[in-house]
């Protein structure tokens, strides 16, 4: 990923964790069962066929009882932001 990509991640990141967690509308994350307001980028993160995968462990980003929490954005998302050879 590019260096505008790597600033626009965190945008990327509040929308997966939105549609992945059924967040409705544009209300805080934060008061919708999230224990942050902006979705940090995840240093622990791995590659897959369909996108990048971010990892956040308990308490991180969301409660205990939640687990582990599994964010992936697929590279259709970031295809703007690959670096040559890498576009999808």
């Amino acid at each position: 990923i590019n260096g505008e990509g790597i600033k626009i991640l965190p945008a990327i990141l509040d929308k997966v964790a939105r549609i992945q967690y059924g967040v409705k509308g544009n209300g805080p994350l934060d008061q919708n069962g999230f224990l942050v307001n902006k979705i940090p980028v995840s240093k622990n993160f791995y590659v897959t066929a369909v996108g990048l995968g971010f990892i956040y462990a308990p308490y991180e980003v969301k409660s205990f009882a939640d687990g582990e929490v599994n964010l992936v954005v697929p590279f259709t998302a970031l295809n703007t932001w690959l670096m040559p050879g890498y576009k999808k």
